[in-house]
């Protein structure tokens, strides 16, 4: 004997179908955000938007420019950054989707999503 299908348990299932669905794409991004390492630069760059509470700001050239040193990677560097080499970071980071600009440079999702992947990815290696 079969039974009836109502209408709430076809929306059910077709709600189940799409959470799943969104569940595997989000988890084939993250597995590309983990096998493609992030360049040194651009990974900087990036944590350069956090300040010391670990709340990502918006920042303007200049203060991205002044905060970079070499002392975040290593401690005996006094490394900053030149223009040029900013410029091919933040230029790399925009055309990838992690940074943005509207009147200040900030970071998107997916910059804070490839953050964080590649401060694992890191960790681990």
């Amino acid at each position: 004997m079969s039974r009836a299908i109502f209408m709430s348990e076809r929306s059910d299932e077709r709600a189940d179908y799409e959470y799943d669905r969104r569940r595997e794409e989000r988890a084939e991004e993250q597995a590309e955000m983990f096998t493609k390492p992030l360049s040194p630069d651009v990974f900087t760059l990036l944590r350069l938007f956090e300040n010391h509470r670990g709340i990502d700001r918006p920042q303007d050239w200049f203060d991205l420019k002044q905060r970079y040193h070499g002392a975040m990677d290593d401690p005996a560097s006094r490394e900053c950054w030149t223009a040029s080499r900013m410029n091919r970071a933040l230029d790399e980071a925009e055309d990838t989707g992690l940074i943005e600009y509207s009147d200040k440079w900030m970071i998107t999702t997916k910059g804070l999503e490839a953050r964080k992947a590649e401060t694992v990815r890191r960790m681990k290696a």
